[in-house]
């Protein structure tokens, strides 16, 4: 009975696999940005999680760019960043030295989706940012919170000392980022810290 069984699926499996029929999943919002690919055959911004597509949308929309390519690029210098970064040289077409970097444009707070990471002590929290410079608003239990070290870890797995030292209150940091993508956070102090960037949402009171 059990070859019986497997004889027909066996020849099910080969008549697929030599007719090369190919079954496509289909999700919600996959054509989008799919004539903007990083390089051709390459990914591009649909294929990405709900989270990114937001994110880039709503990044894209306050500077009047455009999602799709703005996606596509930051793919593009993150692919050959990497290459270099493993040794290999890279040029563009026509290029006969190392291209310079698009500067760093400056991201007001406000233009972006509320993101707030929070802790006790020794602790810390995760932010997804987005390429240029940023300012994050931070604050910290007292008025003098004394020395406090915050340590952003990039998501290629570099680190840079974000601030070391005795530290008010509040306070705003400047944040370049090179890269988009993860930044995760590694805060010692004493007390009560919190981050955050974009702009809160305004919470409306309804009458009882």
């Amino acid at each position: 009975m059990r070859r019986r069984i497997l004889a027909p699926v066996l020849a099910l499996v080969l008549a697929l696999t030599t007719g090369g029929v190919v079954f496509a999943v289909n999700y919600f919002g996959e054509d989008f940005c799919r004539d903007t690919k990083a390089w051709p055959g390459g990914s591009y911004l649909g294929q990405m999680h709900p989270f990114h597509v937001d994110t880039y949308t709503a990044h894209a929309g306050v500077t009047g760019q455009d999602p799709c390519n703005l996606w596509a690029l930051d793919q593009r210098y993150s692919a050959v960043r990497g290459l270099r970064e493993l040794g290999y040289t890279v040029f563009g077409p026509g290029e006969f030295a190392w291209p310079e970097s698009p500067p760093l444009i400056s991201v007001a707070p406000d233009d972006l989706v509320y993101r707030e990471i929070s802790g006790y002590g020794a602790s810390s929290g995760t932010l997804h940012l987005l390429r240029g410079v940023h300012t994050i608003n931070s604050e910290f239990g007292g008025w003098q919170a004394g020395p406090i070290q915050i340590v952003m870890h990039r998501p290629d797995g570099t680190a840079v000392v974000v601030h070391d030292g005795p530290r008010h209150y509040s306070g705003a940091l400047r944040i370049e980022v090179e890269r988009a993508g993860s930044h995760h956070f590694s805060v010692q102090t004493e007390g009560p810290w919190r981050m955050w960037t974009g702009k809160r949402p305004e919470i409306i009171e309804v009458p009882a």
